[in-house]
């Protein structure tokens, strides 16, 4: 069964991607699994992707689409689709399982890809049986197929096969310990999908536009270093300045217009850290409005501190989080002895998605150019000093005599 024949079956995935909203997206399927299309889908393919439809089956989908375009939606359809029908057949070597993954900036980006992924399991009636165990990052399913959801790290990607591999946000991608987390980790992936058959790595992510205050931050810095670079270039082309010539009239062209177009942009961009740093700061990880009275909370809370932590964790964290009892941990002023750190944060992460989720993912947005911003202003700061820096004196050599 194809794609589109199980997205069309009401038994399968049909009831989540109702009416003529999503041909689209059927469109697009079409063309990355090679499968027939009218005219009319091969139009507006090519309106979209700027080519014609792939002659066979892709092994890379690459998507991009503003929020709340159902992007999230297909790529997880297609990763359930591929681990459903996945049959083992000597691509896996004895006790190995192969891997669906959703790979983000944090897990509680990937979390909602998973939880799409979760939820054809757990209510199509035909696919209800497969889940055998719920994971910390999870779950499981009886045709040697794990779907689960990490961080944007190679190191998290390697040694597995990989069926299907999920993207998400990549153009928002950021690790302090990579310049390019993004190619480090697709680099990592792709040994584990040459050995699996029909694997597809899927890359989803909202645009990245500069714009505003931080285009125009990283844009006035690149300015700035091409006319000092520009100034140097006609001072050394006119044949009237020796080295050390050149290199006062620039540090007076520095001084006078180069430096000061840096100081601003070093300024702003500390004042619109610390503007983000506020609003940062002012999203709670409590809920916003409780939904249940005090007295519901605290009878819960007792609750809780009798009940085995096993039953505790499931019922907190499980696939179906009770919010009575969610609410009752996050609203208390003192942590319960029983709700370890790490849990109770993971509950502070979800509420935090859960009530201020677009706002969480503006603020990421406006931090990441503000971090491509002020590279940009040191990258030209630093190139500039290079450029100014005045040669050591040559220190006298000892000459050894015999």
């Amino acid at each position: 069964m194809n794609i589109i024949e199980a997205l069309d079956d009401q038994n399968l995935f049909a009831p989540w991607f109702p009416g003529k909203t999503w041909n689209a997206w059927r469109a697009i399927l079409k063309a990355a699994f090679a499968l027939p299309m009218s005219p009319e889908e091969v139009g507006f393919f090519r309106s979209v992707a700027d080519r014609d439809p792939p002659a066979e089956r892709v092994q890379e989908l690459w998507i991009i689409a503003g929020r709340r375009g159902g992007k999230d939606s297909i790529a997880s359809v297609i990763a359930a689709h591929a681990a459903a029908l996945f049959r083992e057949s000597g691509q896996l070597r004895p006790g190995e399982r192969a891997l669906v993954m959703c790979l983000a900036n944090d897990r509680s980006q990937g979390q909602i890809v998973l939880n799409y992924c979760r939820s054809y399991f757990t209510d199509i009636p035909l696919l209800q049986g497969m889940i055998e165990r719920e994971t910390a990052y999870g779950f499981e399913l009886g045709n040697k197929i794990d779907i689960a959801v990490a961080t944007n790290s190679f190191r998290a990607v390697r040694g597995r096969p990989v069926l299907c591999a999920i993207l998400d946000e990549i153009a928002f991608w950021r690790d302090d310990s990579s310049a390019t987390p993004d190619v480090e980790t697709y680099k990592a992936l792709k040994p584990g999908t040459a050995t699996m058959p029909g694997s597809m790595i899927i890359g989803i992510s909202s645009p990245y536009r500069k714009a505003g205050f931080e285009s125009e931050v990283y844009d006035a810095s690149l300015a700035a270093s091409d006319a000092f670079q520009a100034r140097k270039q006609e001072l050394e082309s006119s044949g009237r300045y020796t080295a050390a010539g050149i290199r006062e009239e620039l540090k007076k062209f520095n001084a006078t217009l180069v430096a000061p177009v840096l100081e601003k942009a070093k300024t702003e961009l500390q004042a619109a850290n610390e503007a983000l740093a506020a609003r940062r700061s002012s999203i709670k990880p409590g809920t916003t409005e409780p939904k249940f009275s005090e007295i519901q909370r605290a009878e819960a809370r007792a609750v809780l501190r009798t009940m085995p932590h096993k039953e505790m964790v499931s019922l907190l964290a499980g696939t179906e989080p009770d919010p009575l009892f969610v609410e009752a941990v996050l609203e208390s002023r003192q942590q319960l002895l029983k709700i370890s750190p790490a849990l109770r944060a993971e509950l502070e992460r979800g509420a935090l998605q859960k009530h201020h989720g677009p706002e969480i993912e503006e603020l990421t947005e406006i931090e990441s150019a503000l971090t491509t911003a002020a590279r940009a202003a040191q990258v030209a700061a630093d190139d500039i000093a290079l450029e100014l820096r005045e040669e050591p004196p040559q220190r006298p050599q000892l000459v050894r005599t015999a």
